[in-house]
């Protein structure tokens, strides 16, 4: 009830209607001298789509205890939930619901469907819970960048020699994988993996390798360590071949003008030889058919992937069945567990040649490069190969270029 003269303004708050159908209310206005006049309000309540919405929720594998999804807003609806042992609902709101997921520990993702109907049982919407068997999708995390090549050095006692860093028994060598996604990624586990054979074989002479359509051939395989590995989103890890300081000179009067890889995030062991940094991470070994030191090949004459395998895969049983049998010591990894894939090689100018690509063309379309000459290492040497721009095309020629390692 309003009284007073002169002009008015009435504002009418009306709360929302989750209903089918309409409902109606009114007031009235008496004003002296005129008549009196009613006010009408007519609210629609929301309108059930003519098919159910159809959406699809991705899990993530490991256990989550209140992951909260969206149902189809501004109605009053019943949620059905299916029987699953391995999803819980803990509560259900007007517009959400509040799922309990237990860690999927299997070989394959697994779907079940939530049904939201209306107060009448109109289906409104078929929600499919989609749990994956891994904690990254392919696409989220990328191989930014590879400093294979190593860096200069020098005797102090030759001037006329010049060796790279990598001659020696362990390099300033490193790769960097970024997490291109929104969201902090769970990365235990994820496997860094070297290929066995080049993209270059008529130029090498190295042996030709089955072609292998479903999977990938590698020599190497090492696993991030540990549990509780979380990579926030936009940023990145390094791992090096030796996490070590290359800028020193050291007792055998070699001058190093290289790259400190002393605080990396970890790095690649292989045991032997192999110098160990007791403050950085080992890479979990799960194969090598190099016993005794871990490098990279100084020309870039590999190609390079990160991987997620099912949880119920451990180094031993990858080791027996994952064994490339075509070629003794090697292993194969299957594409659908693979993230990212880079392949390397040398372009010759002078020949053309139409080698196979040491990775299938599922995985890298092409391959990057730094020198345009075999065996020229002055193009080599000091420089990496990295994404040139956020876009991921599958071709490592267009996505990548050669120029200073990031670290310098």
């Amino acid at each position: 009830t309003y009284a007073g003269t002169g002009p008015a303004v009435i504002n009418v708050e009306v709360d929302q209607y989750r209903l089918q159908g309409s409902r109606e209310t009114a007031f009235i206005i008496k004003a002296t001298g005129e008549e009196d006049f009613t006010v009408s309000i007519h609210q629609d309540g929301p309108v059930v789509p003519e098919t159910p919405v159809a959406e699809t929720a991705i899990i993530r594998s490991f256990a989550q205890n209140e992951t909260k999804l969206h149902i189809l807003p501004g109605f009053e609806s019943k949620v059905t939930f299916p029987a699953v042992d391995w999803a819980t609902l803990v509560k259900a709101d007007p517009d959400t619901i509040v799922v309990k997921f237990k860690e999927n520990a299997t070989a394959a993702k697994r779907t079940a469907v939530v049904t939201v109907k209306t107060e009448t049982g109109a289906t409104l919407q078929n929600l499919t819970l989609e749990q994956s068997w891994r904690n990254v999708e392919a696409g989220e995390l990328q191989i930014e960048e590879i400093f294979f090549g190593g860096t200069e050095v020098k005797n102090q006692f030759r001037a006329d020699t010049a060796l790279f860093r990598n001659d020696a028994a362990d390099g300033d060598q490193y790769i960097k994988i970024t997490n291109v996604s929104e969201e902090d990624l769970h990365i235990d586990g994820l496997l860094v993996a070297v290929s066995k054979g080049s993209s270059n074989k008529s130029l090498t002479g190295e042996t030709e390798l089955p072609v292998l359509d479903d999977a990938i051939g590698v020599r190497a395989v090492y696993a991030i360590p540990g549990t509780g590995n979380v990579l926030k989103a936009g940023e990145s890890i390094i791992i090096a071949g030796s996490a070590a300081n290359f800028t020193d000179t050291n007792f055998d009067s070699i001058v190093r003008e290289g790259l400190n890889l002393f605080d990396t995030d970890f790095e690649f062991y292989n045991g032997g030889t192999d110098t160990d940094n007791q403050y950085v991470p080992n890479m979990v070994l799960w194969g090598d058919d190099a016993a005794g030191s871990f490098m990279l090949n100084e020309f870039g004459l590999e190609s390079y992937a990160i991987a997620i395998a099912p949880k119920a895969v451990t180094a031993a049983t990858f080791a027996t069945a994952q064994a490339w049998t075509a070629v003794p010591g090697c292993f194969t990894i299957p594409n659908e567990w693979v993230l990212d894939g880079v392949n390397a090689g040398v372009k010759d100018d002078d020949e053309t040649h139409e080698d196979p690509l040491a990775f299938n063309a599922t995985i890298d379309k092409g391959y990057a490069q730094i020198a345009d000459k075999w065996n020229n290492r002055f193009q080599i040497v000091g420089k990496s190969i990295a994404r040139s721009g956020n876009d991921d095309s599958d071709d490592s020629a267009k996505d990548f270029a050669a120029g200073d390692p990031s670290l310098k």
